[in-house]
């Protein structure tokens, strides 16, 4: 599937997303996620302000991200976003990446990215490892464009920025745990947080291996982007790259790729929040208070999609509520602004510019491979 005929099937969302809010509204369980979800980002953003954090909405986006049903796999899942983070930013620090030339920068995010990727897809705890490739990335991107001084103080602004979201999402998760979910639901097996897709450790699979170097590819080819077109910033188009390319194991189909509808379904969702921040921005020259209420009903709408039964557009509601998060939880109040949720969609835009290329031509290389008559491979055998 190309990323043509997914954005083709779009026509048919509005409709979908819509019966899937009404649906969430009447499922006690999803509003109460939802509610947590709320929560759980006023905090970080309340946090942030108050410890004068660089990045607001790096809190708030793990404040969103990390928040669970139960306070156990909030737990886990805080700790590994956070393990990532500390472990990319010291990656990107010690290899420098912005004080070399394009050459060995494309060859480092090429090789990292394909580890990071193919550990995200296989192993037990591929958050981490999903994130460590991130942030690596993100850290290095900046080093690139800025120089290498600045390293140091973003690393360590993100490892702050993650670590505050985290925590606020582990408190609320705590408390909600205790005090409500307790008393309405039965939770004895709802902390056990399993490892779905996951293939054991010492086992390589031929499939991820592929799907991994694909991204890597897309991936080597960003500083060259960003030296040949000189543009301002690829941030979103890394971080896009990575998350799209990180699907269930048991969903990797090389002909078909799902990585297609996930980067169609991350373009609408980003489209959507920004459009909604759009409309929270104008009613807030009205009312500044509305700006606030919009958020919130954007984070509760974006985890109400986000938990829909079906994994159709769970990812439509989280980039939702991340490009909403983006706009309007700037570093201060008066910076509010529509244009970082714009941006967001032009990262993506250039991450599809860059990923689907790769991924259709490294396909067809592998088809001609696998033709037993086939010159363009010598000595490969199936």
């Amino acid at each position: 599937m190309t990323i043509l005929n997914s954005f083709a099937q779009l026509k048919t969302v509005p409709g979908l997303l819509f019966q899937e809010l009404l649906d969430g509204a009447r499922n006690k369980a999803r509003v109460i996620d939802s509610g947590e979800a709320v929560v759980s980002v006023l905090c970080a953003i309340f946090m942030a302000h108050q410890l004068q954090l660089p990045h607001v909405g790096w809190a708030a986006f793990s404040g969103y991200m990390v928040m669970r049903s139960h306070v156990w796999i909030s737990l886990e899942r805080g700790m590994l976003r956070v393990m990532g983070t500390i472990s990319g930013a010291l990656l990107a620090e010690f290899l420098a990446v912005g004080s070399r030339g394009t050459l060995y920068s494309s060859l480092v995010f090429g090789l990292v990215a394909t580890v990071c990727l193919y550990l995200a897809l296989t192993t037990r705890h591929g958050y981490a490892w999903l994130f460590m490739g991130i942030t690596f990335t993100m850290v290095s991107m900046d080093g690139i464009e800025h120089g290498m001084h600045t390293v140091p103080y973003f690393a360590q602004a993100r490892i702050f920025e993650v670590s505050i979201g985290t925590s606020c999402s582990i408190v609320v998760s705590a408390l909600s745990t205790v005090l409500i979910r307790r008393r309405l639901f039965a939770l004895a097996d709802a902390g056990r947080v399993k490892a779905s897709g996951s293939a054991p450790y010492f086992c390589w699979h031929k499939k991820a291996g592929f799907h991994a170097l694909q991204g890597g590819i897309a991936l080597a080819l960003v500083p060259i982007a960003w030296r040949e077109l000189s543009i301002a910033s690829l941030s979103q188009t890394v971080i896009t790259i990575m998350a799209v390319m990180t699907i269930p194991l048991n969903a990797i189909n090389l002909s078909r790729h799902p990585s297609s509808i996930k980067i169609t379904h991350r373009f609408l969702g980003c489209f959507l929040g920004a459009s909604l921040a759009f409309i929270a921005i104008t009613l807030g020259q009205i009312n500044p208070g509305l700006i606030y209420a919009v958020l919130v009903l954007g984070i509760f709408i974006g985890r109400t999609i986000e938990n829909s039964g079906t994994l159709t557009f769970k990812y439509v509601g989280t980039q939702l509520t991340l490009a909403l998060l983006v706009s309007l939880t700037p570093d201060h109040a008066h910076f509010i602004n529509v244009d970082p949720g714009f941006s967001r969609l032009s990262g993506i835009m250039m991450g599809i510019l860059l990923l689907e290329p790769t991924r259709l031509l490294t396909l067809k290389v592998l088809t001609m491979c696998r033709k037993p008559h086939s010159g363009a491979c010598v000595g490969y055998r199936r």
